[in-house]
């Protein structure tokens, strides 16, 4: 009997710890947030280099061969250094243009340093880029425009920016105009499609090389404005940009109220980032990013003397970012182990907004930067220049 209520007090104990143990309340633990914003400041800082490449060659591709913020600034640097020069040519007979930096610190900010180049004589391989081929196009505005960029020590802020000769079994970098042969600039927008491969190589670090591959389409909003492009006129080029250079430290730039270029780019982005994680950026047709060449978001860029003896005068400094639009980015954050769930290759996608894009209630202001919305949490951001 004793024996029979010692196992009966045993079992009762070890029920009354069960029930105890279950009742007891796990502490509701906030799971770690997702703060990680630098993977979308550094893809969309690559994909403005690259389109940067392909403005460059559309403005030569355009006869604009030293009235753009590509030139040297003046006064920027110590001429006596033998730094600072920049060759811009455009040879219509050998079908291809041109720019060769030496240490040039140019009126957009960058620091640029070795040489591009557009190839755009005829070759069959790249038909399938255009709608209609043009044996005879020389110019970014005639249909059947192709360009093949090809990059020789070109650096960036001290980034070096290649071909990527790995992707698609060639060096591929191409701008192709989409436009048909009997189109109407005053009916459509004139469009050009941009696809590349492309490596960048850190200054210091090639633990943050990034390799980055584009196709986007690049339209010129406003192209339907005589001052853009005048169809009608034979010979006519696509004025890109209201820019003047201060020549002989005679002129500077001009009022921002003229008109210039407005571009848009829409498109996917993809590749891996400075973090060693791939990642996916989609910019669509409803929110593309947009590059406006009357947006100033640092208006001075440097002081040149003026003539006539009226000392010194501000030149404006000719950085023209994305300053309107809307990417969805993915990307699988490898160096962030705080976020990063085991066998889930994505993270919690992001939304990138420029500008003040998530407040569709105010005017779009011109500034450089624009928020990360990662899990209904707005980041503010910076994007880099």
């Amino acid at each position: 009997m004793e024996k029979q209520k010692f196992y009966q007090i045993i079992c009762a104990a070890l029920l009354g710890s069960f029930c105890f143990t279950a009742c007891i309340k796990p502490h509701n633990i906030a799971p770690i947030a997702d703060t990680e914003t630098n993977s979308s400041t550094d893809a969309v800082w690559a994909t403005f280099v690259i389109t940067d490449i392909e403005q460059q060659c559309a403005f030569l591709g355009e006869n604009h061969r030293l009235d753009n913020c590509y030139i040297d600034l003046p006064g920027s640097i110590d001429k006596a250094n033998g730094s600072g020069s920049i060759t811009a040519t455009n040879d219509v007979n050998a079908l291809e243009l041109n720019y060769a930096y030496n240490q040039t610190h140019c009126y957009d900010g960058r620091v640029r340093d070795g040489s591009l180049f557009m190839y755009y004589g005829y070759d069959a391989d790249y038909d399938k880029y255009v709608n209609q081929k043009n044996l005879n196009a020389k110019y970014f505005h005639d249909y059947g425009f192709v360009g093949r960029i090809s990059l020789l020590d070109y650096l960036v802020d001290g980034w070096k920016v290649e071909i990527d000769p790995n992707k698609h079994g060639m060096n591929r970098a191409v701008v192709a105009n989409l436009m048909e042969s009997n189109y109407s600039a005053a009916n459509t927008p004139i469009k050009w499609r941009i696809v590349g491969d492309f490596i960048f190589r850190h200054p210091i670090d090639p633990s943050k090389d990034m390799q980055i591959s584009v196709d986007l389409v690049k339209t010129l909003v406003n192209s339907a404005d005589n001052t853009i492009y005048n169809q009608s006129v034979i010979g006519a080029n696509i004025n890109w940009s209201n820019f003047v250079p201060a020549i002989n430290s005679q002129s500077i730039n001009p009022t921002i109220a003229n008109r210039s270029a407005l571009l848009a780019y829409t498109g996917v982005v993809s590749g891996t980032g400075a973090d060693g994680a791939k990642f996916r950026m989609v910019i669509d047709e409803k929110h593309p990013l947009m590059r406006d060449f009357t947006c100033y978001p640092d208006k001075i860029g440097g002081i040149t003397q003026a003539g006539n003896g009226k000392g010194l005068v501000p030149i404006y400094n000719e950085f023209h970012p994305f300053n309107q639009g809307i990417a969805s980015f993915t990307t699988a954050c490898k160096n962030n182990p705080d976020i990063h769930v085991e066998g889930v290759s994505d993270v919690y996608p992001r939304q990138i907004y420029f500008a003040n894009e998530d407040q569709p209630g105010l005017d779009m202001q011109c500034d450089n930067a624009g928020i990360v919305l990662i899990k209904g949490i707005s980041y503010r951001v910076d994007f880099r220049k």
